[in-house]
């Protein structure tokens, strides 16, 4: 039974996610090692002490959880750490029934390489085992205390058993795989939510390998790095993976396991957790191509978008700023002042700016910039303000629109207006003119 608990308290000791045990009073009543080492303070520091002083900070009262009933799978949150301070994670809570009263399991994804709690664990093991034995001896000249070191064993051995049955329910109720291979790579162990990622049961994974469950294509990319992470003995995280489920569809896991070494250092297999991050992957790619298409319409944009910071500065600027303004590179304008440089009146970018922290966007402004050879253009902007996920200002984006040849057009059209009106006065004949929908 002590070889049985201590694989289970291993399990979950040395699983690469954080596990938190919570009662209904937002008190922590049990954490594992990688939990603790997220948060970066020693274990005892943390039991008895609310959740939230570790755990969503800023969401003490108004808990999704707690203060609105809601269940969490994969949510994001933070995690306050000792060392780093804010730390992103991704958390599932999950319901249990333990000895008639109901608790929450807290589970979070660590970035940090997973620490190996097992000879922690064995250590504490071996001095129980010791405190047994001398107790024995003592016993054996002392038999007066032989019922009293009895019950203590039983005692031990019911802490055992309790602690057996909570580390089988909590790893039964995370939404993660966990998993556990021999030096073959077969699994020998897998939770129950394999069937709820995969669609098969657990005895049928049972002696499969991971690579059996992946498409061909898959294998040789991921064997070869587990190759050398089983030559090296080392531990491997977050390598992502796509496998075939039962009905044919691709899923995309992300891997982190630890090894497991007898006591001459021989590997004796893996164990870990896979996570399914399918959703995530999809965003990305989805992100990505965002990102792409953005990148084409700022590369191939008529106009010039451009952005500065607050002071002014140019961060950003579109290719076509190079034709506009004659430069070789957007790298020459880069971090140069606008107003003193592209700017012909460098006063028309303080009304400019006076007008647009009055209204908040200008549309179709018009300003002289100067080239870089001194030639002043003629150009409209439209621009507004940019925030950032606070709201606060960082700068200024937007338009230019070059209207040199509006320009020219409206000087020739006057020109030719003006001549007409000189051949008509001439003729004692009044001209009427319509200008912008305006009789002048």
């Amino acid at each position: 039974m002590n070889e049985t608990t201590e694989k289970w308290r291993t399990l979950i000791e040395e699983m690469p996610i954080g596990v938190m045990l919570i009662d209904y009073n937002r008190k922590i009543r049990d954490i594992n090692k990688s939990a603790a080492d997220m948060i970066g303070r020693e274990k005892e520091e943390i039991l008895g002490r609310v959740c939230h002083e570790f755990v969503c900070p800023r969401a003490q009262n108004d808990c999704p959880v707690y203060d609105h009933g809601k269940t969490l799978d994969h949510a994001e949150a933070v995690l306050l750490s000792k060392d780093r301070g804010d730390v992103a994670i991704e958390k599932t809570v999950a319901q249990i029934v333990m000895d008639g009263e109901t608790l929450l399991v807290e589970m979070f994804s660590d970035i940090s390489e997973r620490k190996s709690a097992e000879d922690a664990l064995q250590g504490a093991h071996n001095e129980l085992e010791k405190r047994v034995q001398e107790r024995t001896s003592e016993l054996a000249e002392a038999n007066t205390g032989l019922q009293q070191e009895i019950a203590e064993r039983r005692s031990a051995e019911d802490a055992l058993r309790n602690s057996e049955t909570r580390f089988r329910h909590i790893a039964e109720s995370m939404s993660d795989w966990i998993w556990e291979v021999d030096s073959d790579a077969a699994y020998t162990y897998c939770s129950g939510y394999v069937k709820d990622v995969l669609g098969y049961p657990t005895e049928e994974v049972i002696g499969k390998t991971p690579f059996d469950l992946m498409p061909p294509d898959m294998i040789a990319k991921v064997s070869a790095t587990f190759e050398d992470a089983v030559r090296e003995k080392r531990p491997f995280k977050d390598l992502e993976n796509w496998v075939v489920t039962r009905n044919g569809r691709l899923v995309c896991m992300s891997s982190s396991g630890v090894p497991i070494l007898d006591d001459a250092g021989e590997l004796l297999g893996y164990r870990g957790v896979d996570s399914d991050i399918t959703h995530r992957k999809a965003a990305e790619e989805s992100l990505a191509e965002s990102e792409a298409n953005y990148r084409n319409i700022i590369e191939h944009i008529q106009d010039v978008f451009y952005r500065t910071d607050m002071d002014g500065n140019l961060v950003m600027a579109s290719p076509s700023g190079l034709r506009l303004l004659g430069y070789d590179s957007i790298e020459e304008m880069l971090g140069v002042n606008v107003a003193a440089t592209f700017y012909a009146i460098p006063e028309e970018r303080d009304h400019f700016l006076k007008t647009l922290q009055a209204k908040g966007s200008v549309d179709n402004y018009e300003v002289t910039l100067k080239t870089r050879d001194g030639t002043s253009v003629p150009a409209l902007v439209s621009s507004h303000f940019y925030f950032d996920r606070d709201g606060n200002p960082l700068g200024v984006e937007g338009l230019l629109s070059d209207i040199s040849e509006r320009k020219r057009l409206e000087r020739e059209l006057q020109q030719a207006f003006d001549k007409l009106k000189a051949s008509y006065e001439e003729l004692s004949i009044p001209v009427i003119q319509v200008w912008d929908g305006v009789l002048v």
